[in-house]
């Protein structure tokens, strides 16, 4: 019953960031099963703060965002991706699931966008779309549309999005526009077979002034963790892994925090009822 009762059943930790000295991880978290099944329900997003970026608590007024137009077992949130703007606000990107109709199995997806000041307070969901599963002219629309990553360059955003609908399942596309609106849309990744499916992940880093690097969680069944090295001027150019991770078969999803000033790496993974962090440290591949 409690609303983070289930840690799975999303594609993304929406992602983790550094603020002062504060870290705030957010995730995703159901309050049990879908009536009948097995899946998880009522999915929602909260926030926890840590001082150290190892042992989190969680915010007292989680959940922080909440999607449930129709109170539908099958709606919520069911990815995201976070980014600090020039101003200072933490902006959420996210994919709002909603039933095709009431009490109705069948779903689609829109991605949404919030902002906090303090990076907790999201205001009231679930915020203006970004993403239209019914716009045309958006990559793959026509059902369920997920933002899992963003990189911030000036005045333009660029925003990583899986998504499945029609003959392409779980590939990947790139939006890009300003914050709040992102007329140019494209493909990445047009997955040929099951294991070149992206699934999740999305967690974006700075690494030097030309290139940033893009972690992505391919192929349902084996569960890889894929690093990209990406030119800061083309965040379509994702390339080929540079680095390619196997033997996390118990992950849902996960995010990437680089913390140059402790010189640590963080890697946050979700499991069923727990989340995991890994370190390492901060030194170029």
């Amino acid at each position: 019953g409690d609303w983070d009762y289930r840690l799975d059943g999303a594609i993304a930790l929406p992602g983790a960031i550094k603020r002062g000295n504060t870290y705030y991880l957010y995730y995703i978290g159901a309050d049990g099963n879908v009536s009948g099944g097995t899946e998880p329900r009522h999915r929602a997003l909260g926030v926890a703060t840590s001082t150290d970026g190892l042992l989190f608590t969680p915010f007292a007024g989680n959940p922080i965002v909440t999607n449930l137009p129709n109170n539908g077992d099958e709606e919520g949130v069911f990815s995201g991706a976070v980014v600090v703007d020039d101003g200072g606000a933490t902006l959420l990107y996210y994919g709002a699931l909603e039933e095709a109709s009431p009490g109705s199995t069948a779903v689609f997806s829109d991605g949404r966008r919030l902002s906090s000041a303090n990076s907790i307070n999201f205001g009231s969901s679930p915020g203006p779309i970004v993403l239209d599963h019914n716009d045309g002219n958006v990559w793959n629309s026509g059902d369920e549309l997920y933002p899992i990553g963003v990189f911030r360059s000036g005045s333009m955003f660029h925003l990583y999005y899986t998504s499945q609908s029609g003959p392409i399942k779980w590939g990947l596309g790139l939006a890009s526009g300003s914050s709040s609106n992102f007329p140019s849309t494209q493909p990445l990744i047009v997955p040929a077979n099951s294991t070149e499916q992206i699934i999740g992940g999305g967690a974006v880093v700075q690494d030097t002034a030309d290139s940033f690097l893009l972690f992505l969680l391919r192929d349902f069944g084996e569960r890889v963790l894929e690093v990209r090295e990406v030119p800061t001027a083309d965040p379509s150019d994702i390339g080929n892994p540079i680095e390619s991770y196997t033997g996390f078969s118990n992950v849902q999803h996960f995010t990437v925090l680089l913390d140059e000033q402790a010189g640590l790496w963080f890697l946050y993974i979700a499991e069923l009822d727990k989340i995991r962090v890994y370190t390492a440290p901060a030194q170029r591949m």
